[in-house]
């Protein structure tokens, strides 16, 4: 069984390095391996929200990508295009309430999703239902965002909240734990 995981994984990497551009996510880490980092925080993952603002995320080139992430792990996405303020709490509910979200990731780095409003409600419901949020930058995760995964001398790592994983319950495996750096401590 650790040998299928480390071969899918080798494969999942190579496949990436050859097919993916990069440039598409402010993080520069492909949505594959986003989704297997989700999959590995979260193992009941089965639906994940995404919030992006279509007009300053690079949306034609990044849903291929994310619909072969989804195929690979086995994860469902629901996408919410956010163009202003009030769609964030109508989409977060009805991701909530309708398609019963497992995670949530935030797309880009725009004047709507990163204003304090939006930052604040995001991070207060995920925390109230137990919902990781998946974070565009580390001034998230510092703000009480779950994680953030960046690309960092070629190598994924993770920022994490440590105060506001344990309070939902999240836990962090040994392969992830040595690409790990905790904030928010207290």
């Amino acid at each position: 069984m650790h040998l299928f995981r480390v071969l899918f994984f080798a494969t999942l990497v190579f496949f990436l390095c050859l097919t993916i551009p990069l440039q598409a996510l402010n993080s520069n880490i492909s949505p594959l391996q986003q989704f297997y980092i989700m999959k590995e925080m979260v193992p009941h993952l089965k639906t994940v929200g995404i919030f992006w603002n279509k007009q300053t995320t690079q949306t034609e080139e990044l849903l291929p990508q994310i619909n072969r992430a989804c195929a690979a792990v086995q994860v469902k996405a629901v996408i919410a295009e956010i163009n202003e303020l009030k769609a964030i709490s109508e989409n977060f509910r009805n991701m909530v309430n309708s398609y019963h979200i497992d995670a949530v990731w935030v797309i880009g780095n725009d004047e709507i999703l990163n204003s304090d409003i939006a930052v604040d409600y995001l991070i207060k419901n995920s925390v109230l239902n137990k919902i990781p949020l998946f974070a565009p930058n580390t001034d998230w995760v510092n703000s009480g965002a779950c994680v953030t995964l960046l690309n960092q001398d070629n190598r994924v790592k993770l920022f994490v909240n440590k105060k506001t994983a344990d309070a939902i319950g999240v836990q962090l495996s040994e392969t992830l734990l040595a690409k790990t750096e905790f904030l928010a401590l207290n």
